[in-house]
């Protein structure tokens, strides 16, 4: 049980810190306006990971390359250029304020800077080895009453620990240990949780740039060739259509797919050159067929059914190639390539839309990817092939038309056949492949009030899951939000979609439109220092053969956070009713740290949680959720226990 000794241990370590505690209010509210463009049950630690340790250790402006500076997912490319330009020909800035004589950097962008970078004259030096603070975070959970993730052969006790050693310094660390609801405890007889996830990297300013030993990520271009870890999709916010790459990093979420394991390393080859070369080894979940084939890639994560048990680790995969990034003045370039390899034969299923599908063991994949501004221009895209020929690619535009408007233009085209096990290529599909689209977006910052809007259509040249034929589809949306003051927020939202999908009469020839709409009003005011009250009120419609279903969803959250007070809380109720699944509706949820996530409303129902942090000493804060979900039936209230699931976690920074 050596999990639970690891527990006791660190908890025993607990001691007076010296390091700052972070808020976390800045954190939730940028997740909060990007949340429309996060994928569905997405796991955000690591997008959150990210912001709260720029929080911790803010960008010096001054010295931040454009790598670092693109950490700031919020930052479009032309904000990036012209920050950049502006301190190599003017001169270090003195403060954030100076930003905004900049061509783009708007006050609400400003604002969002803020918690995250400083303007630090001091002269660039040499990092030291080691000047490190270290985080130390355990959290255990668990779920009360009869549910699908409870259904396994384990506890459903949810179980982490997770440290990391980073900082200002040269060298960090991290280690995680996860156990998922109804895995077993340890995982074979290794006698550790069932996942274990580990890194040692070193940074320097030297023709060494970065080395990272055991789990990292890779994220390069637009995403069409190499790119593991986090990534937005279609947003609101146009700027997030450009993909804006951070090259290597180390990898720290609990995410048990998206990463590489192994050896990589960064080379400054030249004044304008960058080399990351980069190896991986690891076993991937699958279903293997009696002939030993592969028929399907699991990229859960679960290990709690028999099933998930059996296909545990049955899949050996290397992966080896590297990216050679240049940069020079507006242009940036990135030539990216290499080979993934498996122990065993992927042979998909034979469904008529399955045929495409990859089948053999080797696959190589390359690809040329570009960035350029010009003035108020910014262009980006990239060509990205796999060993068969086959081409997928993407091609955009932003354009500051002036400090309140903004325009941003994407065209994309993936061959239906197009095969690559590391792409995340914008897409209305889950797959980089089998799909053309046009994307065309606006924002406008007028005073007080923004409306930001965009329309995609695409198309999906051959078949799809449920759909038995080429199909086309289109998604419109639109918000208009105003701020009366620095402290009220009033939102009004719509979004429909409409895609194809097959017939509800038994062998139909042709697939049928389907239609999703949601509209929603929210407002957001703080009555006092300490209260912040948000209120959403949204309403769905699903239509099929001209028979609509109707949902809607109503909550009301309550934050609570006194100024250097050691205790802080927000408050969930919430009341929901949909026809079926089909006009189910998606709300963010908060969480412990790190722990946010969607909760997913169909049928009739409540909804309530408690979330609170409580300072313990200076370095270590105890947090807490508490949360039950009642279902109930038309008569009234299912007689039946409401689900009910709490965590605690415990969190310790010291130096």
């Amino acid at each position: 049980m050596l999990f639970r000794w690891l527990l006791l241990l660190a908890i025993c370590l607990v001691r007076p810190a010296f390091a700052r505690q972070a808020g976390e209010k800045e954190i939730t509210d940028v997740i909060e306006s990007m949340a429309e463009a996060i994928p569905e049950h997405y796991d955000m630690s690591e997008l959150t990971g990210t912001l709260e340790y720029l929080q911790k250790h803010p960008l010096n402006l001054n010295q931040a390359t454009a790598t670092e500076l693109k950490q700031l997912f919020f930052l479009s490319p032309i904000q990036i250029t012209n920050l950049l330009a502006h301190i190599k020909e003017s001169g270090a800035l003195l403060d954030l304020l100076e930003l905004q004589a900049l061509p783009g950097f708007s006050e609400k962008v400003i604002q969002a800077l803020k918690p995250f970078v400083t303007c630090a004259p001091s002269p660039t030096q040499r990092r030291a080895l080691f000047s490190a603070g270290h985080d130390l975070l355990l959290r255990y959970g668990l779920g009360l009453k009869d549910s699908a993730e409870n259904k396994g052969t384990g506890s459903p006790d949810r179980m982490l620990l997770r440290y990391r050693l980073s900082g200002t310094g040269a060298v960090n660390a991290g280690l995680t240990l996860e156990k998922d609801p109804g895995e077993p405890l340890v995982a074979g007889g290794a006698h550790l949780p069932d996942f274990v996830s580990a890194n040692l990297s070193f940074k320097g300013n030297g023709p060494l740039r970065q080395i990272v030993l055991g789990d990292y990520g890779l994220q390069f271009g637009q995403g069409l060739t190499m790119w593991t870890g986090f990534s937005f999709g279609k947003s609101p916010d146009i700027t997030s259509t450009a993909r804006k790459e951070t090259g290597l990093r180390p990898y720290y979420s609990v995410n048990e797919y998206a990463f590489l394991r192994g050896l990589a390393i960064t080379l400054k080859t030249g004044l304008t050159h960058e080399l990351t070369l980069f190896g991986s080894k690891r076993m991937l979940d699958a279903s293997v067929s009696e002939d030993g084939t592969v028929t399907a890639l699991q990229q859960s994560g679960l290990h709690r059914t028999p099933s998930e048990l059996r296909n545990r680790q049955r899949l050996g995969q290397l992966v080896y190639g590297g990216a050679m990034q240049f940069t020079r003045g507006r242009l940036e370039a990135t030539l990216t390539s290499f080979v993934t390899m498996f122990n065993r034969t992927f042979a998909p299923g034979k469904q008529v839309y399955e045929l495409l599908d990859f089948r053999g063991d080797k696959l190589f994949n390359c690809g040329l990817a570009y960035g350029y501004t010009l003035r108020n221009v910014s262009f980006s895209g990239e060509v990205a092939a796999d060993g068969s020929g086959r081409v997928a690619l993407i091609q955009g535009m932003l354009l500051s038309l002036s400090r309140a408007i903004s325009l941003g233009l994407s065209y994309r085209n993936y061959a239906a056949s197009f095969q690559n096990f590391f792409a995340q290529g914008v897409a209305e599909g889950s797959e980089t492949s089998n799909e053309r689209g046009l994307y065309t977006g606006i924002q406008l910052h007028l005073g007080k009030w923004n409306f930001s809007a965009y329309t995609d259509w695409f198309s999906f040249p051959w078949l799809r899951y449920r759909v038995d034929a080429p199909s086309s589809g289109r998604e419109h949306f639109a918000e208009l939000s105003w701020t009366p003051d620095k402290v009220s927020r009033f939102t009004l939202r719509m979004k429909t979609e409409t895609k194809a999908q097959n017939g509800s009469v038994l062998y139909s020839a042709f697939p049928e439109d389907t239609g999703r709409s949601n509209y929603r009003l929210e407002g957001q005011w703080m009555p006092g220092r300490q209260v912040t009250l948000q209120t959403r009120v949204e309403l769905s419609n699903y239509r099929k053969l001209a028979l609509p279903e109707y949902g809607l969803l109503i909550y009301q959250d309550v934050q609570w956070a006194k100024p250097f007070a050691r205790l802080s809380a927000n408050l969930r109720l919430g009341w929901f009713r949909t026809a079926s699944y089909n006009s189910r509706i998606y709300a963010y949820e908060n969480d412990v740290l790190y722990g946010a996530a969607f909760g997913v409303f169909s049928g009739r129902g409540l909804k309530a949680y408690l979330n609170a942090r409580y300072k313990l000493f200076k370095g270590a804060d105890c947090y807490f959720r508490w949360g039950t979900l009642w279902r109930m039936q038309a008569a009234g209230i299912d007689e039946t226990r409401p689900y009910v699931d709490f965590r605690i976690q415990l969190r310790y920074l010291f130096e």
